[in-house]
């Protein structure tokens, strides 16, 4: 049995939370302050005593418990006990104290869905200690966030996030990650609050040109309005963005000496495969051509172009290829504070 301890400085692990096997030795005074479930749960009046003649290590000693529906959740190792008929508890290798009904013995048989149970619940521990931890997919983010959401630890687990979000991990580099998952990561960012993993998920959402192809209704998985108003008004900010640049790339051409022809042939903005490569080599091409009387059209030009060029992203900047072009992806949309669907002012949801 694999034995995790905690530690904290001046106290001594007084909770004991077994899960499918694996122990973690913590502080109920820790889980109190950073879980609304265990403020509420630990001293409840309702949990039964421990049976007399029993040693108690801890103050508080808690087993996983798996439900009819598949689910699982911590509960008092007394109530378990006390709840648990003979017919209705089976011997297992995880833990001989959880209730395991016969639908769900099997499932949880399966060693590698327990060992990402328990490890996301020991990584929801370590943001609760404000302990290092990587994040290696998006299926692991999304396990993690169950857990935290199950345990009340939402807040934890978002200012932990800051963090590890910063590193080399596959939920930024691996196929697994944000590019690939940006909708998910969407929903998971809101229900974290966290602005950072938000605004990521939107730019790279909204840089995708094949989610706005005329008529179509689902750009968005997520069956969510208040993420589809937020990625709507990130498109059309876009939008206003590349009209703008094409405005003044235009009026920027009109007036270009004949030398420049070959900027004036170059410039397609109606051609579908007119992205943020070619939208580059333009504006490079202006910036190298001299000029007599149309400075100012061409300094516009060279500005709104820069803008559109603009890479917002912060987290996968330095994987999205943008050294070796971005292809048709624009990365320059933003989110405002005002945007965010969610109340920034509460502290604890």
């Amino acid at each position: 049995m694999t034995t995790v301890v905690f530690k904290s400085p001046g106290l001594v692990p007084d909770l004991r939370l077994t899960v499918f096997g694996k122990e973690f030795h913590v502080h109920s005074a820790v889980l109190r302050l950073h879980s609304a479930f265990f403020r509420k749960f630990l001293d409840s009046t309702e949990k039964p005593s421990s049976p007399a003649g029993t040693r108690n290590l801890f103050k508080y000693d808690y087993v996983s418990v798996v439900d009819d529906d598949d689910s699982w959740g911590l509960e008092p190792i007394s109530m378990v006990r006390c709840t648990s008929r003979p017919q209705q508890t089976k011997s297992c290798s995880f833990q001989p104290l959880c209730k395991l009904p016969s639908a769900t013995t099997e499932a949880l048989k399966d060693l590698n869905r327990v060992k990402t149970e328990q490890n996301a619940f020991e990584k929801v521990l370590r943001a609760i200690y404000c302990l290092s931890y990587d994040i290696d997919s998006v299926c692991e983010l999304e396990d993690v966030t169950r857990i935290a959401d199950f345990y009340c630890a939402l807040p934890a687990l978002s200012s932990s996030l800051y963090r590890g979000l910063w590193k080399d991990t596959g939920l930024i580099t691996s196929w697994d990650g944000i590019f690939t998952n940006a909708d998910t990561v969407l929903a998971v960012a809101k229900k974290l609050r966290h602005p950072i993993l938000f605004r990521e998920a939107v730019i790279i959402i909204v840089s995708q040109p094949g989610r706005w192809l005329c008529g179509r209704e689902d750009f968005l998985s997520e069956d969510d309005d208040n993420l589809k108003a937020v990625v709507l008004r990130a498109h059309h900010r876009l939008c206003r963005l590349k009209l703008k640049a094409d405005h003044h790339v235009r009026e920027a051409l009109r007036f270009l000496p004949i030398t420049s022809k070959s900027v004036r042939l170059s410039w397609h903005p109606e051609d579908e495969f007119s992205g943020h490569d070619h939208y580059t080599q333009i504006m490079n091409k202006l910036k190298a051509t001299t000029f007599n009387g149309n400075e100012k059209r061409v300094a516009d030009a060279i500005r709104s172009l820069e803008a559109l060029l603009k890479n917002n992203l912060v987290l996968t900047k330095p994987w999205n290829g943008i050294n070796g072009g971005c292809g048709s992806s624009f990365y320059c949309t933003e989110v405002d504070d005002k945007d965010l669907p969610w109340d920034e002012t509460e502290t604890d949801w």
